[in-house]
Order: C-alpha cells, then structure tokens, then sequence
C-alpha cells in the first residue's frame, strides 16, 4: 500500500522490473479494505489485510543487505520515501480540510492533532494516547483516522534501516541474522496477545509498534530464504510444483476464509487470528513470486495490478470519501448507486494524486516536490499545451484549497476529545458495575397483590445486549431493572454477537425478556438479523431498540429493525429514535452517547415501552 512501489521501479536487471503480482496481491488487499468500510457486515475481517501490506513491505526492505547475491543491491534513499509518503498525504489532508470548511462546516471536528501527527507520522501513537478507538469511529469520528498505518508504517522502515546497519556493524551470518529477525517477530505475536484485554478496545495494540512489526519481520524473513528475489522458478519436479501452487492456493483460501469470518471487536482476532493472518500471508506471497505458477497469472491480471500500483493512493483517499460522501446521497451509505458513487469519487481523486505525486507523470508547477526552483523548471520546460494547462490548473486549484484548508484548520472544534474522555469514564464505571452486579434469582409475583404492571416488569429477570449506548446507560438501567443482566461491549456489532447470545445462554443469562441495543458500530443485512433471533428463539419477547445516531447507517439500521418485526412475532421495537430526535440535550456532544440525564431517560423509555407492549398483548 504505503509506497513499496518505490523499491518496485523498473531497473535494468530484469529482476528488478515491476513484478505484475506483487502489484495484484497489493490490489487485492486494498480492495478489501475498501470492501471492510462499505460492507463490514459481509467483510468483517477485511482489515486483516493490512498485515499483509507489513509483510510485502518487510520483504522489500530486507532486500538490501550484504548476504544477498545481487549484481546491483537494492538501494532507496530515505528522503525519497519520505516524498512519496509525505506529498500525497500533505495533498489528501489539505483537500479534505478545505472540502469540510466549504461544504460541511460542522464536521471540522477532530482533525487539526490528527493532522499534525500524521505529517510527523505519529499519528498511531496519538490516537493511543488520546484513547481513540479504531473501532468505535462513532464516539470520536476524523477523516484521518486511517492515517495511523502511514505513520507506523514509516517507523518500521526505519526500524529496518537500523536493523540493517547493526546487523552490518555486529558482521552476522545470514542464519544468525534471519534467526534475530524470528526471534523478534514471535516476541512481537506474543505481545499481542498476553497485552489484549478480553472484552476491551484493543486500539492499543492495534496500533502499536511492538505488537504490530512481527508481520514486517516476517516478510524480512522471507527475503532472506529467498535472496530477495521478486521472480523464482517452480520446481522443475512436477510433483515438487504442484505442491507449491497447493500451497499457495491453501494459504489463498485461508486469507479469505479469515476475512469473512473474524472482526475487529472479537478476541480470537487479537489471541492468534493476526498472528495467524501474517503467517498465511506470507506463504501466500512466497507462492506468487514463482513465475507461471496459477496464483501469479491470476495476479496478474489488470483490474488488479492497477488498484495494487495505485494502493496508497486509494489508501488516502478511500476513507474521507467513505465518510462525508453520504451526507450528499441521502445518508445512503451501501447502495449500489451510493457505493458506485464513491467509488468514481475515490478513483478520481487518487489518480491524480497517483499521477502527480507517485510517479510525477503529470509535471507541475507547486506542490510535487520539496524545491521551489520546479516553478523555473515548468515555465521553461517544453511540455504539450494539454499538459502545460493540466499542471497551471493544479497548482492554481492547490493554492486555493490551502488558503481555504488553513481557515479551516482555525474554524476546527477539539470537543469531541472531551467527550470522548468523559465518555471513557462513564462507560469504564458503568462496566465495573455490571461486572460486579450478579443476576438474582427469579421471583415469583404474587398474583393476589395488586401491583401494578410496570413495577411487576421491573422486578422481573431482563437480559440487555448493547454495545456503547448500552454501557452508557448501564447503571440508570440497572437501577430500574435491579434483576437484569446486562452484557454491554464497547464496538460490538450485531453480525458478531451470536457467540454472545450463545454465552449467555449457556451460562442460565439469557432471561425471557431480551432487549437489544445494536446498530451504532455498524449495519446488518436481514439475514444476519434473522440469526440473531433464531438464536434466541421464538419462546423469548425480544425487544430491538431503534437507533438514533448521526452516522451514515441509522435510517438502514432502523429499517431493517422494522422489518424483522413484521417476519417475527416475537419481536417487538423500542422506538427510540422518535423520542430522542427532539432532545438534543439528553446527549453528549458527540450526538450519540447520553449524557447522566439521557440515560435517566432511555432507561425510563425502555420500561414504560415493555410496559405498554406488555399491556397491548
């Protein structure tokens, strides 16, 4: 993604050309984590494709060292690499802050830090330090989220660089450097799993550099078995042959298998499964580098290739366009046309970033390079008129937008950091007390007394399964409902929960009352809905509760809310959207979470709901 296309640069070595399939695994893994954003509850391990990314960019980074066997190493220079990253990013984040100052004022929330630790590629280590989720966008939402790989992805080349040096200064054997390079990726496996916290964000070590780099060295690896080549020749034993393309195709299906099966919020994914991704990921791209081998011909094919060459581009680009482009389509967000919208979107933009700032093929004036003297050089240089006009165009369009970015930087709010602050509090507590709270037995109302209908349903055993909104809210809820069980998960989704429901079933939890708050991380399909209840069962009264949020899902989640209920009987809706939507002081300023007397509120709500359902039947 990052720009590995650099040490990819046609050489006269013919093994030093562009290798077609090192472009089409780099395609293919761009395109599915473009596909993880806009259909996260079809792809929800997509982002296990960025480990791949750490794997090809180790392998090319250990190229260069003095135990490979070639007539001309490889070399890049590190201010070199540092145009290629730093340039497009500098166009992609100047282009965003002054789209939002001119179109959607009132998103300049979040991005003036996000900025500038990502210019000096600390943005990974920033978000840590500010506790900004990957997962939960919804709490403290910026266009530049993903700008945290650019900046790890800086800091393990330089990690590499470093690693090279020594190992040149300490003269080691090929075995005793390659045997460093093992030792130090399985350190980095394990801290990723002895450092995950079951049932917590795990931003932390997903952003990381110690839990992060054993994919990169894992790649170096490979570089040294074999000698950092980009083409091997497969076996001349045709059994031998056919083994390797097995295993490549093995390790192909493993990848996808992954992708469709783990998510970002799940344990599994943080105790083995990135760990697990890597090592397939690199079998996977040992496979590709042996010429006329199945997978490298399907590689190569061009609808790949173009995405693969293009990937940090698209990588820039992708999530602003994802993110704003919905506020212009209706709040419409997995439309075919929506989606097929912000892709044009998308592939525009990052050509010309591609075009301009990549591979420089578009010459202008300002902008492409750290050297004012390329003013001098574009006047007096003989270029086509079409390609004189496109490169005044730019540079005039690109003096614009960062006069407008720069008010816009001025015009940016900083609240959302507090609120995410005071939320983590709220929530932390809250997760405490329901931890500590333990489900009492059942009683048995006396049906002589006269007690009224909601007092009744108070006292009786309530299961609630949320995520964020949940926890939120979890200790006014459980002041109302004293018998409850509440199993609340900061991140969770809906299409990841049946291993929840399972739990808690097997663990005697799940009470004949079911209340569900889900929806605020992400959307669902009507299947996945549809399993969600059959989980549960026909036997329990479930009641959804309608999401009200500003995210690009909410008027699709709700739907599909709505809809279960007339193919279920069983399933009842808490309309909370219809009340919350006229009290914007019940919530926090992030428009999402309630505030003390929001949660007062929604757990009210929820009673006199179950209550008036209750009195319907």
């Amino acid at each position: 993604m990052v720009q590995q296309n650099a040490i990819q640069e046609s050489h006269k070595n013919p093994k030093y050309k562009r290798v077609a399939a090192l472009d089409g695994f780099k395609g293919m893994m761009i395109l599915a984590i473009i596909g993880y954003y806009y259909f996260q509850n079809y792809l929800p391990g997509g982002f296990f494709a960025v480990n791949a990314f750490f794997a090809i960019g180790g392998y090319l980074a250990f190229r260069d060292n003095k135990h490979l066997f070639h007539k001309k190493p490889v070399k890049w220079r590190l201010s070199s690499k540092l145009s290629r990253l730093w340039l497009p990013m500098v166009f992609m984040i100047i282009g965003t802050v002054a789209f939002l100052y001119v179109a959607l004022p009132e998103q300049l929330k979040n991005i003036r830090m996000m900025s500038i630790s990502s210019l000096v590629f600390f943005n990974n280590y920033y978000q840590i330090i500010n506790q900004q989720s990957y997962f939960i966008q919804s709490i403290n939402p910026s266009p530049f989220v993903h700008l945290w790989y650019v900046s790890l992805y800086l800091q393990l080349m330089l990690i590499a660089v470093g690693i090279r040096k020594l190992f040149n200064r300490l003269n080691l054997l090929r075995m005793q450097e390659s045997l460093v390079l093992l030792i130090l990726s399985i350190l980095s496996a394990f801290f990723m799993t002895v450092m995950y916290v079951i049932q917590k964000d795990p931003s932390y070590i997903y952003y990381a550099i110690s839990t992060r780099i054993f994919s990169f060295l894992l790649g170096g690896i490979l570089s040294y078995l074999t000698e950092g080549q980009l083409s091997l020749a497969l076996p001349k034993n045709k059994s031998t042959a056919l083994l390797t393309q097995l295993i490549g195709v093995g390790s192909f299906l493993v990848m996808i298998w992954m992708m469709l099966s783990f998510n970002g919020v799940q344990d599994e994914t943080y105790l083995y499964g990135m760990q697990m991704f890597s090592v397939v990921s690199i079998v996977f791209l040992w496979s590709i580098l042996y010429e006329n081998s199945v997978l490298n011909y399907f590689l190569r094919f061009r609808g790949f290739t173009i995405f693969g060459r293009r990937s940090f581009s698209y990588y820039l680009w992708f999530y602003p366009v994802h993110m704003f482009a919905p506020y212009f389509q209706n709040g419409e967000e997995s439309s075919v046309l929506s989606v097929g919208i912000q892709m044009l979107w998308i592939i525009l933009l990052a050509e010309i970033s591609y075009k301009v700032f990549e591979t420089k093929k578009w010459k202008v004036p300002f902008g492409q390079t750290f050297s004012l003297m390329s003013i001098h050089h574009f006047a007096v240089k003989e270029l086509p008129p079409v390609k004189k006009m496109i490169g005044l165009v730019f540079s005039f369009t690109y003096v614009i937008l960062i006069g407008l970015a720069f008010v816009g930087f001025f015009h940016s709010s900083t609240e959302t950091n507090l609120v995410a602050q005071q939320l983590e509090t709220v929530i932390k507590r809250n997760q405490e007390l329901i931890e500590q709270t333990t489900q009492e037995e059942s009683t048995t109302v006396d049906p002589n007394k006269e007690i009224e209908l909601k007092e009744q349903i108070a006292q009786e055993p309530i299961t609630f399964v949320g995520d964020s909104i949940l926890l939120a809210a979890a200790d006014k809820v459980q002041e109302l409902f004293p018998k409850a069980t509440i199993d609340g998960k900061v991140g969770r989704q809906l299409y990841s929960s049946p291993a929840t429901l399972q739990e808690l079933i097997a663990k005697d939890k799940m009470a004949n009352r079911v209340v569900t708050l889900l929806g605020t991380n992400g959307t669902f399909s009507q299947k996945q809905l549809d399993e969600y209840i059959r989980i549960l069962g026909e036997d329990r009264e479930l009641y959804f509760v309608t999401l009200f949020a500003p995210v690009k899902w909410n008027n699709e989640v709700n739907q599909q809310l709505l809809e279960a209920k007339t193919r279920h009987a069983n399933v009842h809706i808490i309309d909370w959207f219809e009340l919350a939507k006229n009290h914007a002081d019940w919530f926090y300023e992030d428009k999402i979470h309630p505030n003390n007397q929001g949660a007062e509120e929604l757990a009210k709500y929820l009673l006199d709901s179950i209550t008036q359902i209750k009195m319907n039947q």
